[in-house]
C-alpha cells in the first residue's frame, strides 16, 4: 500500500538525471518510483491471462522479460506449426490456383511471426506437394542454371496443368470404349454372341461314305446318286 501511495504521489515524475548516470543514494527513489511507473503501464496493458504470469514481478525489467519468454516461446510454437502446415500441403484434388494459395498463406503465416522463407523454399515447398503428373516439369526447372522467382514458377505451373488435361481429355477420345471391345472379335468382326447348342442344332458338317458324297444344310438331307 505505501509503494502503491508514493509512487500515485509522484505523477508525473520529473526524472532529472539520464538514463546512464549511476544509481546512489540521491537519485534511488526517484529511478525506483519512475520503474514502478512504468511497470504499472505494463501490468495495465497485459490480458488478464497473463497476469498470472507477473506475480513474481518486482520491476518493470522483470515484467519485459517474462513477456519476452513467454511469447519467444509462443513463437517458436507457431513456427514449428506453419512448417508442418506448409510441408504437408498436397495438390491433391485441387486446382493449381487453389494449391498455390494453400501455400502461399503458409508461407505468409510463417513471415506474420518473423519468420520469413526464401525464395527457393518456398518453391521447393511447391514442387514437394505435386503429384507424379508434374514430375518432368519439376526436372526441366530444376536444370535450369538462372533460378526462377516464385510468380514465374506459378505461371508456367498454371501452363502446365492447362496441357495436361489437355492430355488427358485426348487420351480418353483415343481409347476404345469397353462396350465396343465386347463386341468385337479379334479380326475386327462383329461377335453376335449365338450359343454352341443353336449351331449344334442348325448346322451338321458333311459326311462322306464310301463313293457316295452326302450334303447336310440345316436340317434337310441331299443324298448323291
Amino acid at each position: 500500500m505505501e509503494e502503491t501511495s508514493r509512487t500515485t504521489s509522484f505523477l508525473p515524475v520529473s526524472f532529472p538525471h539520464p538514463v546512464s548516470s549511476k544509481l546512489d543514494n540521491h537519485n534511488f527513489l526517484d529511478w525506483e518510483q519512475q520503474d514502478q511507473l512504468i511497470m504499472s503501464w505494463l501490468l495495465a496493458s497485459i490480458i488478464d491471462a497473463l497476469l498470472t504470469r507477473m506475480v513474481n514481478c518486482d520491476t518493470s525489467a522483470q515484467v519485459w522479460k517474462t513477456l519476452e519468454l513467454y511469447f519467444a516461446t509462443q513463437v517458436r510454437a507457431k513456427v514449428t506449426q506453419f512448417k508442418t502446415q506448409l510441408h504437408n500441403t498436397k495438390k491433391g484434388d485441387l486446382s493449381i490456383t487453389d494449391y498455390l494459395l494453400k501455400i502461399r498463406n503458409a508461407v505468409d503465416l510463417l513471415a506474420l511471426v518473423g519468420h520469413k522463407i526464401a525464395v527457393k523454399d518456398h518453391i521447393d515447398a511447391i514442387f514437394e506437394g505435386l503429384p507424379q503428373d508434374y514430375e518432368t516439369f519439376i526436372i526441366s526447372v530444376n536444370s535450369r542454371l538462372d533460378p526462377y522467382t516464385v510468380e514465374e514458377i506459378e505461371a508456367l505451373l498454371l501452363a502446365q496443368e492447362s496441357r495436361i488435361e489437355k492430355n488427358i481429355k485426348i487420351a480418353d477420345l483415343s481409347t476404345p470404349s469397353l462396350a465396343h471391345l465386347i463386341t468385337t472379335n479379334r479380326n475386327g468382326f462383329p461377335n453376335f454372341n449365338y450359343t454352341a447348342s443353336t449351331r449344334n442344332s442348325n448346322f451338321r458338317p458333311p459326311t462322306h461314305s464310301g463313293n457316295g458324297m452326302q450334303h447336310f444344310r440345316g436340317n434337310f438331307t441331299q443324298q448323291g446318286r
